[in-house]
């Protein structure tokens, strides 16, 4: 750590620490970033807030294994597109800048979960931000934002923060895909209506609307059982009474509850039973659930889901689907496949990530070669014992899982896959690795897992593999390096590789 530090520069030397996990500089003076630092690849942790930069060179999309960065309280007004590059960033902090606009490429950081745009320029965001599928919470406060974005595929979303901005409306598909919303906080604005949605947001607990043009509010709010916590004073409500606003939260789902009573032509508000949701109403919002679930969580979360089905077989109804739909992510885990369902070749196009683990897979069939936008293939835990040629098709494969299966040699077709980041392949029955082969991939494998298998010597080429940064080999029977160096981690297992190399 070197914060509070007084620092004008850094030395482009720093360049050197290709081992470092956690650089922390913030409270300095800084005003422009050596490209030294954009070489320290191992960076799990930046944080670069309270300095005084302007630009982020487009080589930060280098530190691909960042998941912590705070860029916060600085004076920049635009990033490069490369920061979509950081695909395993986490945590992303860029509060108190003068950004005006983020790039499209922002979509990439699909890890991300939680991002804090706080004080800033902002006029829109992105319309990728929709594809952060495992965004968690998003902070928007104090922007210059007029259009609400539509998180189509933000399904984790817990937490939306955009006070004070210049937002007039929230439409109801901003809002069908925010099945995890259990927050959301749009004070400070220009609404002037509520859509009906909010009220069949399944887990929302907290709504804040202080401060914004409504008159109203929808009346079925009253009967989303899991809110907690309504704030809406400084509106100019005339249909609510100021005194029921006063009174807080249960005072205003009282009101509402009555007045839909009323307007359902239910029994008189001195009658308990008139605040228990009419069964004409529920009905209601269950079928609307289950259109949502049938028709709009596929679509909204970019994610087809049918493990632990117990089938061999993917249904007709689940064919025509996808079909639609075209998901990015399909998980078929945990069923009884004993080969790729041929239906999948309808998302060659699309389709990101395939979870086929936990099946009875035998063989992995060739059509796996029409899917060439996979990036993420899980076959482990099945009873593999080669893969089809065809496999060297998917030129933009960076991850697959082979673990646990009947493998003796890794397929050859692994070593033609041009951008494979991570191979694990533990607890199977190796008897052997092909240093050729590995020569083949040294620039791009960052992880390989080879544990408990029955390896009996370790090719010293893997030490040729710049970029490799998690090695895991033990639970083998070879003699070398012994089981002391293994346990010291990647960095000594690969230095006494080396050695054996320059013997």
């Amino acid at each position: 750590m070197i914060q509070n530090n007084q620092l004008t520069s850094l030395p482009d030397a720093i360049r050197g620490l290709r081992a470092l996990e956690k650089l922390v500089l913030s409270q300095n003076q800084l005003t422009i970033l050596p490209d030294g630092l954009f070489y320290c690849s191992s960076l799990l942790t930046l944080n670069l807030s309270r300095n005084h930069l302007t630009k982020l060179s487009n080589k930060i999309g280098q530190l691909s294994y960042l998941q912590d960065l705070d860029l916060s309280e600085n004076e920049f007004e635009l990033f490069p597109k490369e920061i979509g590059f950081l695909t395993r960033l986490n945590k992303l902090t860029v509060a108190k800048n003068r950004l005006r606009a983020l790039p499209h490429e922002f979509g990439g950081l699909y890890n991300l979960r939680s991002l804090d745009l706080s004080h800033n320029q902002l006029t829109q965001l992105p319309e990728s931000m929709g594809d952060l599928i495992n965004l968690e919470e998003i902070y928007a406060n104090a922007n210059r934002l007029t259009i609400f974005p539509c998180f189509n595929q933000c399904a984790r979303l817990k937490e939306i923060h955009m006070a004070d901005n210049q937002l007039t409306e929230i439409n109801d598909n901003e809002l069908e895909s925010l099945l995890s919303l259990v927050s959301l906080n749009v004070r400070g604005n220009r609404i002037r209506n509520l859509p009906e949605q909010v009220a069949l947001l399944p887990n929302l607990e907290r709504l804040d609307v202080t401060n914004n043009d409504l008159a109203d509010l929808p009346s079925k709010i009253a009967l989303n059982k899991k809110i907690k916590n309504i704030s809406m004073t400084g509106n100019p409500l005339g249909k609510i009474r100021k005194d029921v606003v006063r009174l807080g939260t249960e005072s205003i789902m009282k009101f509402l509850r009555n007045r839909l009573t009323i307007d359902d032509g239910s029994a008189s508000n001195n009658d308990p039973k008139t605040f228990d949701i009419p069964k004409t109403v529920e009905t209601d919002d269950e079928r609307k659930r289950r259109v949502y679930t049938e028709h709009h969580v596929v679509r909204s979360t970019g994610t087809f889901d049918f493990s632990h089905k117990n089938a061999s077989t993917l249904t007709e109804e689940s064919i025509e689907l996808i079909s639609k739909e075209k998901p990015s992510h399909v998980n078929l885990a945990k069923n009884k496949f004993t080969e790729m369902p041929i239906a999948l070749v309808r998302l060659a196009d699309c389709l990101l990530h395939l979870d086929m683990s936990s099946n009875g897979l035998l063989q992995l069939n060739s059509q796996v070669g029409q899917l060439k936008e996979l990036r993420f293939l899980d076959l482990s835990t099945n009873r593999l014992t080669d893969l089809p040629s065809e496999l060297s098709s998917l030129e933009h494969l960076q991850i697959i899982n082979l673990s646990m299966n009947k493998f003796v040699r890794l397929p050859s077709v692994l070593y033609e896959l041009k951008q494979i980041q991570e191979i694990l392949a533990n607890d199977n029955q190796l008897v052997e690795l092909d240093a050729n082969g590995i020569m083949k991939i040294s620039t791009t494998l960052c992880t390989f897992n080879v544990r408990n298998n029955n390896i009996q010597r370790l090719p010293p080429e893997l030490s040729k593999c710049t970029l490799l940064k998690s090695l895991d080999v033990a639970g083998n029977p070879f003699k070398l390096p012994r089981p002391a160096t293994i346990a010291k981690g990647t960095q000594a297992i690969l230095e006494h590789l080396r050695n054996q190399l320059i013997e």
